[in-house]
């Protein structure tokens, strides 16, 4: 079964509008400094058109999830992995930010945001993955104890 996960429209604009809110808060705190209006109105289309290119971007990301693989693609680059020969790890920040990290032995991780397909998108997404809910695999917890 493969499911295909896209960025969702209130998402999208949900985080232009923070971006915006982000640009008009830099440039009241550059325009204390700077008192040419030529130059800040400048900086505000450089920042805007900046800004615009990044979220058009960052809609066409998608992530495409097989039973055996896991496809993350961002405007021409694609990447694969095998689910069997890599470990997958979630971080949840202020949830409002989904991180995907995925690693291969203890020190090549690459971390994915995935915060533009949303919170419940992203544990469907994390289920199908196996790290929660029904399918997940028991994971045995060795402890040690000092002075042993």
């Amino acid at each position: 079964m493969k499911k295909i996960y896209r960025r969702k429209i209130p998402i999208l604009l949900y985080h232009y509008l923070f971006y915006l809110i982000g640009i008009f808060t830099l440039l009241f705190i550059i325009s204390r400094f700077i008192h040419n209006s030529t130059i800040l109105v400048g900086i505000a289309g450089l920042l805007f058109l900046w800004i615009t290119a990044y979220t058009v971007f960052q809609s066409k990301m998608k992530i495409v999830v097989d039973e055996k693989t896991l496809t993350f693609v961002e405007g021409k680059k694609v990447s694969r992995y095998d689910l069997e020969s890599y470990q997958l790890k979630s971080k949840i920040t202020n949830n409002t930010k989904y991180h995907l990290i995925i690693c291969q032995g203890d020190k090549i991780c690459r971390q994915y945001d995935c915060s533009f397909i949303g919170y419940n998108q992203y544990l469907e997404f994390l289920e199908d993955l196996k790290l929660i809910g029904d399918g997940q695999e028991v994971i045995k917890i060795k402890t040690k104890y000092e002075g042993e």
